[in-house]
C-alpha cells in the first residue's frame, strides 16, 4: 500500500498541472489556428507529448458530435451535438515533440458539451 501512495501522488501532481495548464495563457510560439483567426485568443491552450491522431481518435471515442478535418497541417474537431452548429472548435497542431492543443468555444455555441466537460476529457487524451 504504502508504495502505491506515492505512484498515485505524482498521478494527481501531473493530472492537477495538466488542468491547471489549460486554463492558462496561449503558448507564444504555438501557430495561429483557424480558432485564433478571428483575433480572439483560445479558452484552453496547451501542448501535449501524444501525437495529434491519438488525441483526435481518443476525443472522438469519448464526446459526443465530434465532426473531424484536416488540412494545412492542422486537424480540426468542431465538437457539439448541433447539425448545424458546434459548441466547441479544438484546433491540434503538430509540433516537433507532440501537439499544441487550442480550444475555443463558439460564438454560438450548441451548448451541447459544457467547459468542464471538455477540460476533462482534452486532460484524459492529452496525458
Amino acid at each position: 500500500m504504502t508504495r502505491r501512495l506515492p505512484a498515485l501522488a505524482l498521478i494527481a501532481a501531473a493530472t492537477t498541472a495538466l488542468l491547471s495548464a489549460c486554463g492558462s495563457d496561449p503558448i507564444a510560439s504555438a501557430p495561429q489556428s483557424a480558432a485564433t483567426a478571428n483575433g480572439a485568443a483560445p479558452t484552453i491552450s496547451f501542448k501535449s507529448m501524444r501525437s495529434t491522431s491519438s488525441i483526435a481518435s481518443c476525443l472522438s471515442s469519448r464526446v459526443g458530435g465530434v465532426r473531424q478535418s484536416t488540412g494545412g497541417g492542422r486537424t480540426q474537431l468542431a465538437v457539439g451535438r448541433g447539425a448545424g452548429s458546434y459548441a466547441w472548435l479544438i484546433t491540434l497542431t503538430p509540433s516537433g515533440t507532440g501537439t499544441v492543443v487550442q480550444a475555443q468555444k463558439a460564438h454560438d455555441a450548441d451548448s451541447s458539451v459544457d467547459e468542464p466537460e471538455l477540460r476533462f476529457h482534452l486532460a484524459r487524451c492529452s496525458v
